[in-house]
């Protein structure tokens, strides 16, 4: 009999004797010798030499064979994650490892990455959880649990978990970048934060999360020149990382722009790109001619930011005409060295007279004053629950809160018990969202007729409104416009109120005054002067607090 030694070295040197072969033909010439420790052998080897196909029919010819093989469910539902279109076919396989092995914390942990990736974020918190529960010494369990916690909004039970690992590991800098995250959150004294900062920074100096989150901190500090400089560690991380475009042509460093081509990358968000859209104009006033490049999800943005005099935009995959140098648009803040007392704030982005004029002919049997409202941002936004603003008691985002505050209570009390975490429950508490904060005080005290300019799929919350308020309340843009369309819109109102979100930068960048209902705790783009936006001077700040009335 073989030795356990001699017998894996034989199954490697026929792995590495079949690696060229394809799954299919290897079964068929030498099934008699084909085992499943071999196909495992060979399914790692086609993965780590970048053939995942192949390393499929491995894993799937085990299954066949064995569908029990817990194992292999795992490694097969980890390699189609890899596969963002694909990503939705893991969660079957991990819910049948479950099946077989209920009580292994690690799959419980991988059922939650998958999850995440499907953007079912309180559902892979339970996941986490139960990781935890099933291993409540384990350290890694209730990292990811924090991190979980980070994502969802929740600071106060991020807290408790970091503080508890720091007192178990003083030493692990990732317990401790946990405690910063959720002091930032928390808008904890500066005092107690810059000791963390550089504690991190002098363990991992080149951690590009760190840098970049340091910088959030300055621009909220109204530290604009370090904070510019620091958001251009985003190009080491993800999504950015991936994303960012590699062209033939340099940089642009700040140089002379007469008589050149500039290419403009808009590579962030909508409420992004019409921020930083200001300073296209100036491009131009230094003899740019400015090529704006948006993706196609961004293509909504085009009509309304081709009207800005010297510039062209492009979508997607069009082809993109001669350029001599190239820019990330949000870099441009950090090119042109804005600081708070020189942010470039007069409207920048305009619409056709007529346009409007049309708009207000539609609106003109409405009693006055005409008032634009948006109460919630996209729903896939990490921190959309601290932006967004229920319409109603009876809405379907108020009860969509509702749900999630039921949820992570639920969860904080199950690994409070399980791991002797005190104080997770009363931080629970401390996180949630005041669930009965609605925009409704704020329609009672406001007169006139409210002008949806909601959309997707909240903009039928109005249908919960009290028959006294959905009488005064009209919702007169298509289900998908664009953004010329909802500016012309905007454009013929007397007054906009809304939430953080794109409605509010559409809002500023045009001129129309309003009032921003800022999240809680508002990001640095919302740095005030004399109460209102020093990005969009013609917009009020207002806190979700003095909007529902408490």
């Amino acid at each position: 009999m073989l030795s356990a030694a001699a017998a894996h070295g034989r199954r490697s040197d026929q792995a590495q004797r079949w690696m060229p072969m394809t799954t299919e033909t290897l079964a068929h010439s030498l099934a008699e010798e084909v085992t499943p420790a071999t196909m495992l052998q060979m399914a790692g080897w086609h993965a780590q030499s970048g053939d995942p196909a192949q390393a499929e029919r491995c894993y799937r010819w085990v299954l066949e064979r064995d569908p029990h093989h817990v194992p292999v469910l795992q490694r097969l539902a980890s390699l189609l994650q890899s596969d963002e279109q694909r990503a939705p076919e893991a969660l079957p396989l991990l819910d049948a490892a479950i099946a077989l092995q209920p009580h292994a914390g690690a799959l419980h942990a991988a059922r939650a990455i998958a999850l995440n990736a499907l953007e079912r974020r309180l559902d892979a918190l339970e996941s986490f959880a139960q990781a935890c529960c099933l291993a409540p010494g384990e350290p890694g369990a209730l990292y990811n649990l924090s991190l979980q916690y980070a994502d969802l909004c929740c600071p106060a039970q991020t807290e408790v978990i970091a503080r508890h690992l720091i007192g178990l590991y003083p030493d692990w800098p990732a317990a401790h970048y946990m405690l910063l995250r959720a002091l930032t959150a928390l808008e904890a004294d500066p005092a107690e934060i810059a000791p963390l900062y550089r504690y991190l920074i002098k363990s991992d100096p080149m951690n590009a999360s760190l840098r970049f989150a340091q910088g959030l901190m300055q621009l909220k500090a109204g530290n604009y020149a370090a904070g510019w400089d620091a958001q251009e560690w985003r190009w080491d991380i993800e999504p950015a990382k991936s994303a960012q475009r590699v062209f033939g042509q340099p940089r642009w460093s700040g140089g002379p722009l007469a008589g050149r081509c500039l290419l403009v990358t808009g590579e962030q968000g909508f409420g992004d790109i019409l921020q930083f859209a200001r300073y296209l104009p100036m491009l131009v006033e230094r003899g740019a001619r400015v090529v704006l490049l948006l993706d196609d999800n961004r293509a909504a943005l085009a009509r309304l930011l081709g009207r800005i005099g010297g510039v062209e935009v492009v979508v997607g995959a069009q082809a993109l005409p001669p350029f001599d140098l190239h820019c990330p648009l949000a870099s441009l803040p950090y090119m042109f060295d804005t600081t708070v007392d020189s942010i470039p704030a007069p409207p920048y982005l305009s619409v056709a007279a007529a346009d409007v004029a049309a708009w207000k002919q539609r609106l003109a049997h409405l009693p006055r004053p005409w008032v634009g409202l948006c109460w919630a941002g996209s729903s896939q936004h990490i921190h959309n629950v601290r932006r967004s603003l229920p319409l109603c008691a009876g809405s379907r985002y108020y009860a969509e809160r509702q749900v999630r505050e039921r949820r992570i209570l639920a969860v904080a009390s199950r690994v409070a018990a399980a791991c002797g975490l005190g104080g997770l429950d009363a931080a629970a508490a401390r996180d949630a969202v005041p669930s009965g904060w609605t925009l409704a005080p704020l329609l009672e005290r406001t007169a006139g007729t409210f002008v949806s300019l909601q959309v997707g799929p909240h903009a039928t919350d109005i249908d919960a409104l009290p028959a006294s308020l959905r009488a005064r309340i009209v919702a007169p843009l298509p289900a998908q416009p664009d953004f010329y369309e909802t500016a012309c819109l905007i454009r013929a109102l007397d007054e906009v109120i809304t939430v953080d979100t794109s409605a509010a930068h559409l809002s500023g960048a045009i001129g129309q005054r309003g009032r921003i209902i800022t999240p809680l705790a508002p990001e640095w783009r919302w740095i005030e002067r004399n109460g209102r936006s020093a990005w969009y001077p013609d917009m009020r700040l207002m806190t979700q607090e003095a909007v529902a009335g408490q």
